[in-house]
């Protein structure tokens, strides 16, 4: 029985309702309570109205707040093409989002903070920003497109946990994002891991960029690999990717070179 259920007890539904921190209103809570009922537990139970019209709704401001972060999320994403003003945006998004995370955990230590904030994926995306910020011929969709990436995955969850019209509109397209969103920020990874060797390779052959930010990129890249688990999962996936399906003298002049990176990059 749904009244009886006890969510508290259901690992899965408090990862994921933790993401929605205090925005989220009573009234709302209930609704995704049913879906997730449905969903994952009981798929005959139907939903009953009555018991979300009866919710009160407390107060805005937490939700006012993550609606404002998810505005300037559509923002960046729509005015990708005026790159300044986008990245504006964008550094606007990453800080009310990670901030909403850290605000989300419970911290006795200055050093459960910082070490909160260094493993954040929206701390990365500010460093990744700020990477780009003074190299104005490095500002194309190709860059920002991790970023691109992660801002959909984010606006869908919004838009499932406090727009019920919406949702019911877009309710495909939420849904597959919902459901494969593991796998797009792992995809996000790997972009951000081959956009090192376009750099290179601009810089080597087309004088494009600075010698600064393939360093720091690479740096960047270190922070990844060492703070952040689908990263991790992310070079997996491109050696497997790599050593099925290239030429094998290509394979080992990558294995011989990947060798290298073990003992002087990743360690």
């Amino acid at each position: 029985m749904y009244e009886d259920y006890d969510f508290n007890k259901d690992e899965k539904w408090n990862q994921y309702i933790q993401s929605a921190d205090h925005s989220i209103s009573k009234e709302r809570l209930e609704y995704l309570k049913q879906i997730w009922y449905k969903e994952n537990v009981n798929k005959k139970y139907q939903i009953d109205n009555t018991k979300i019209s009866n919710v009160k709704e407390e107060s805005k401001l937490p939700y006012y707040t993550y609606s404002t972060e998810n505005i300037f999320k559509m923002s960046f994403m729509l005015l990708l093409f005026m790159q300044g003003v986008a990245q504006v945006f964008g550094y606007l998004f990453n800080f009310l989002a990670l901030q909403r995370q850290i605000r989300n955990t419970q911290i006795l230590q200055k050093k459960q903070y910082v070490k909160l904030m260094i493993t954040n994926e929206f701390f990365h995306n500010l460093v990744f920003l700020f990477l780009f910020h003074f190299f104005e011929r490095m500002h194309n969709i190709l860059i920002y497109s991790p970023i691109l990436m992660h801002s959909w995955v984010g606006i869908s969850e919004f838009l499932f946990l406090h727009h019920k019209s919406i949702y019911e509109r877009m309710q495909r397209y939420i849904d597959k994002t919902k459901q494969n969103k593991e796998l797009i920020m792992i995809q996000k990874q790997k972009v951000e891991i081959m956009l090192f060797p376009i750099l290179l390779f601009a810089k080597l052959f087309f004088d494009i960029g600075n010698w600064i930010i393939v360093i720091l990129y690479l740096i960047f890249l270190k922070l990844k690999y060492h703070t952040n688990k689908r990263s991790k999962v992310a070079w997996i996936q491109i050696d497997y990717l790599i050593e099925s399906n290239l030429p094998s003298f290509f394979v080992s002049a990558y294995k011989v070179i990947r060798q290298i990176a073990v003992h002087f990059f990743v360690d």
